[in-house]
């Protein structure tokens, strides 16, 4: 029996309008709560010569940041993944977790959807995706259906999540979202880090705690 979510996907791009229109009220929804961003300390150095810091930067201005799209190539032939490549190049992604997660930063943002204007809401729930394990999602690439491609860049475990955008849609790679609502930090976080972040939360009105494992409130 094919995976539920897995139908909804390939009814998104039907071109029956009767389908299309029944999958998008099926997923309406899912993208409404609290979710969690990893913290980013990714840097460039732009034409100013000096180093930027694009996530910092963009949740300053109340913007999430996409970044170019990933899937894991262990499932595939050399062939595919440059199939999947040359297919989705003009996509961006934007990684969601139910659960608060940590990596070597040692911060990690909570945004709540459901203060999203109506207009971003319209752009945003139909591409939201709940990721899922690679035998259940049925790749097929003798379809010429769009699907498979997201399907290739939704693979992964439960409690995970992706919006996935055209680039074109956003403006270098962000879309201005006043969804943030706290910013929860490690005891171990840098100094001078946790000190920007306090600024970030001062501009945004939003909370800045240390996380203990169990004050997600």
């Amino acid at each position: 029996m094919m995976n539920k979510e897995v139908e909804i996907l390939n009814d998104l791009y039907s071109k029956d309008k009767q389908e299309l229109k029944l999958a998008l009220e099926k997923k309406c929804n899912w993208i409404n709560g609290k979710f969690y961003i990893e913290g980013n300390l990714e840097k460039v150095i732009k034409d100013d010569k000096l180093e930027h810091y694009p996530f910092i930067e963009a949740l300053y201005e109340n913007n999430l940041l996409f970044s170019k799209v990933s899937f894991p190539n262990e499932y595939f032939k050399n062939d595919e993944i440059l199939y999947i490549k040359h297919e989705s190049i003009d996509l961006r992604e934007l990684k969601l977790d139910d659960e608060i997660t940590f990596n070597e930063t040692n911060f990690a943002i909570e945004v709540d959807f459901t203060k999203l204007e109506l207009s971003n809401y319209y752009a945003l729930f139909p591409n939201f995706y709940h990721l899922i394990e690679y035998n259940d999602l049925d790749i097929d690439f003798k379809k010429t259906n769009f699907a498979e491609i997201i399907k290739c860049l939704i693979i992964g475990k439960s409690l995970q999540n992706k919006i996935i955008l055209d680039k074109n849609s956003l403006v270098n790679d962000t879309l201005y979202a006043p969804v943030f609502t706290k910013i929860y930090y490690k005891k171990e976080i840098d100094q001078k880090l946790l000190e920007s972040l306090n600024e970030i939360g001062m501009k945004l009105n939003i909370e800045v705690k240390v996380y203990e494992g169990n004050n997600l409130r």
